[in-house]
Parts: C-alpha cells; structure tokens; sequence
C-alpha cells in the first residue's frame, strides 16, 4: 500500500508517524464494505443483495467506516514502518484518526521501535583468564566429598548427641517476639533431620542439643537473622521446643586401593582414581574457563554498546525473570504473598538485569544479521530436544505446546543468539594465567 508519511523522532525507540492513506484507496474499500454489507443487509422492503447504495449509507455509515477504519490502520501503519525501516515492537497509541468516504485518511501513531545498532569491530577482542590449577588438596578435597557422598549412617544409642552427629528432632516452633498475633504465632510442629555442627545449621540448635540423649527434650529461644527462611520468621524471636528422637553417624568408606570399586568406579588402585579425579576437575576448570569467557564477552559487548532498550521488551524480560524468583520460591516452600517479602526492591533489582539482558539480546541479533546466521531445523529440534528432557516431557508433548504458544520463533532466535556470541567467543584471542 502507497502512504505518505512524516516521522517524528521523539528517542531511540519512540517515533511518532504522522500517515496519509490516498483517497482513492480510502475510497475503493468504501466501496468495497459497501458491497460485502449489500450482500448481507437486511433492510425492509428490499430483497438481500438489492438494498440501494444511498439505503445502505444511510443504515450502515457508521458501521462501514469501522470496517474500513479497522482495514486501513494496520496496513498504512505497516507500509510507513517499511518505509522509514522501522521494526515496531509496540503501538502505543493511535490519535487524530481521520476517515471519511471520498478523503485522505489520515492519523498519527506513537509506536515502540528496535533502535538502530552501529557495531564497532566485535571481532579480536583479547581477553586474560585466570586458570586454577588442580593441586593435590583439590583431588583430597574431591575424593571427601565422595566418602561423604557414599557414607552410611549408622545409629548412635550408647552416648549423648555430639558435634558431627545427624539428629531426628521433634521440634515445636513458636513465634514470641515481636508479638504476632497472625497464624504464624500459632505453634508449628514437624520432624527435621539436623547435622550438629553443620555449615547450615543455625549454632542455637547445635549448642542446645549437643548432650542430649534419645528422647531428652530441651526448649530454647532463637533470634532469626533478617534473611532467615521461611519469610514470616525472618528478624523475629522463635521459642522451640525440641525432642532427640533418634541420632546417627556418618561412617566414611576407608581411602585404600578398594574404595574406587566400592563407589563404582573401574580403577584397580587408590593412585590410578587419584590421576582420573585430576583429569576430570582438570576438565571441569577448563568448562568453567570457557564459561566465564562467554560471560566477560558478553559483558564487554553490552558495555561497549550502550543502547536505548524499548521498555516493552524491558518489561516481557522483568517478567521472565520475575516468574523465575516466584517458581524458585516455592521450590523452597516459600510463599510469594508473604507480607515480608520487598516485591518493589526486588524488582527494580531485576529490571537492571532485565535492561541487560534486551541490550545483549538485540545485538546479538544485529550480529546474527551482519554475518547471516541461520538456524536449521535439526538445531531446533535438538533444542527442543533437550529442553523435553530438561522439563521431563515428551518431545512430542513440548513440541505441541510450543506450536500452540507461538514460542517456536522465541526458539530460534535464542539459537540463533547463541550462535551469533560463540562466533564472537571463538574469534576472541586469549590468554590464561594461572592463578
């Protein structure tokens, strides 16, 4: 469709468009609503598809030029974006709007746009990482984790709870100070398995049950620290009541030339396990390298293009995020409608992020454009793939679904931005130093 059309740039991503659609196009689809209303129009006295034009007009004016108007906006918005090389994110209003049989139609649309992206050289960017070495406390601290891992706990009957001890404790919870006179001050009873001693043990609860037997009771008050979870007990005073009602300790698989096939692992002898774990954290620091490669040039590319962002795309990733905080919340048996959990704080916390993350994925797909990336159909349907097996659905399920929320295209560009900074990761000169 030919429009003429005057842009006004208010920013980086808001132009106003003043539109003119000719009046011989405004015309024909007058002409043209008319028609498909004649065809269909019940009016007294006339026979369907023999109602005169002047009847027509005079019944159906108002609900012809809706017809048009709905018609014409969208196709002229689209052929001015085209014309001045717009991508339109958003329309954000539509005012002075003009139609009237036989004229101009005219009107003008404030809309949100992707900014236009001058790259500098992206390429041969030099990069210095710092590389740990594997040392011998490293294998030794390795193969700690997999004594405790493969430990069995073995029942303590003879002797009081000691540090180190894994404690089954009735506990009774009550909220004292501040006064709360909500649910929560209600006494809350349940059964936890405590480590005494152990890094996320809170120190009350080792000191008062170490000593204890099996079947003691002791009662003790706790100030819990501002972060403490779950939210509602978080700065306040809790009064426990606390039952041994079993104790147990860790017995750790001996470290002798049996333990590597004891824990599943082929190796005849305690030394040849000890070069395999060297292998394997070597591998693991050289994985965590090249992520923490990808992350600096992604970091240095945003820094290096500061960009307006369009706050409409800002505010579908602050919700991503959002939804994110919410669903890792309730994995911890936390309730997103606490009244002590700061939403505002949170989320201008993650609208940082969020502004960060729309800047790197725009020029990611500026990227992705200047050296004509693409993304084929078995790369899509690896990812989505590996996103079945990630959710614990079927491939067949998820592929549906995705089909039917239109998140298909999402897909590929998030490929496709992948692709686009491994090319730019790869084309990175780097060098490690040991730290």
């Amino acid at each position: 469709m030919d429009v003429q059309s005057e842009i006004t740039h208010q920013s980086a991503t808001r132009k106003e468009l003043t539109i003119v659609v000719p009046a011989e196009v405004v015309q024909e689809h007058f002409e043209m609503a008319y028609r498909e209303f004649g065809r269909h129009a019940k009016v007294a006295g006339f026979r369907p598809g023999k109602v005169p034009r002047s009847v027509l007009r005079q019944k159906f004016q108002r609900e012809v030029r809706e017809v048009v108007t709905e018609r014409l906006l969208p196709r002229a918005l689209r052929a001015a974006a085209e014309a001045h090389h717009l991508h339109i994110v958003s329309n954000l209003s539509l005012s002075e709007i003009s139609v009237q049989e036989g004229h101009p139609l005219t009107f003008k649309a404030t809309v949100e746009v992707l900014p236009e992206i001058d790259l500098g050289n992206y390429k041969g960017r030099r990069v210095t990482l710092r590389v740990k070495p594997v040392t011998e406390a490293d294998i030794d601290e390795a193969l700690n984790r997999l004594q405790q891992q493969h430990a069995t706990l073995i029942p303590v009957e003879d002797r009081p709870a000691a540090r180190g001890d894994y404690a089954t404790v009735k506990l009774e919870a009550r909220i004292v100070s501040p006064s709360d006179q909500t649910e929560n001050a209600l006494p809350k009873t349940e059964v936890v398995e405590i480590e005494l001693g152990g890094e996320d043990t809170l120190p009350a609860f080792t000191e008062h049950l170490v000593g204890l037997r099996v079947g003691e009771t002791c009662e003790f008050r706790v100030h819990h620290p501002p972060d403490a979870q779950p939210p509602e007990w978080a700065g306040k005073d809790v009064e426990y009541r606390a039952t041994l009602e079993a104790l147990r300790i860790k017995e750790l698989l001996p470290l002798d030339d049996e333990f590597p096939r004891s824990i599943g692992e082929a190796f005849d002898t305690l030394a040849e396990f000890r070069q395999e774990l060297k292998r394997r954290l070597e591998r693991s620091r050289e994985a965590e390298a090249q992520e923490e490669l990808t992350e600096i040039v992604l970091e240095e590319l945003v820094e290096e293009h500061p960009i307006e962002v369009p706050e409409t795309l800002v505010k579908r990733r602050l919700q991503d995020r959002i939804r994110r905080v919410i669903a890792s919340m309730l994995d911890e048996g936390v309730d997103p409608r606490s009244a002590d959990i700061d939403w505002e704080r949170i989320s201008d916390q993650l609208r940082e992020q969020a502004i960060k993350d729309v800047r790197a994925s725009l020029i990611l797909e500026r990227i992705a454009d200047l050296e004509h990336i693409t993304v084929s159909t078995t790369e899509l349907e690896a990812e989505i793939a590996r996103l079945a097996r990630r959710r614990g659905e079927s491939v067949i399920q998820l592929k549906r679904r995705l089909t039917k929320e239109g998140s298909l295209d999402s897909i590929k560009n998030e490929i496709r931005n992948r692709k686009a900074l491994e090319l730019v990761v790869k084309a990175t000169e780097v060098e490690r130093e040991m730290a």
